[in-house]
């Protein structure tokens, strides 16, 4: 993944150090993964942002996030605007 310094350091400040196939890894929060998505499906360069949308949608239903707490809440609206906010409502509605 390429992010500048201050946003990788953001990311493993709050990561989940787990076990993978005997290799320990840091998972960053659900709710950065949506903001990085929202961040790449809105690149103009983008050519498929849909695969973004599919992931965002598996990630708030398997980690059944709520587009209405506060902090997530104010991701989506940073880096995806109203109208990524109404499709995460969406999504999570599904759960």
């Amino acid at each position: 993944m390429i992010v500048e310094q201050d946003t990788w350091e953001k990311l493993l400040d709050e990561a989940t150090e787990m076990r993978i196939a005997s290799e320990r890894v840091r998972l960053p929060r659900p709710e950065y993964l949506v903001a990085l998505k929202l961040h790449a499906a809105a690149s103009p360069t983008r050519q498929k942002p849909e695969v973004d949308w599919e992931d965002i949608r598996q990630i708030v239903r398997i980690c059944r996030l709520d587009p209405t707490e506060e902090s997530f809440h104010a991701l989506i609206l940073r880096y995806g605007g109203q109208d990524a906010l109404r499709k995460i409502e969406a999504f999570a509605r599904e759960c």
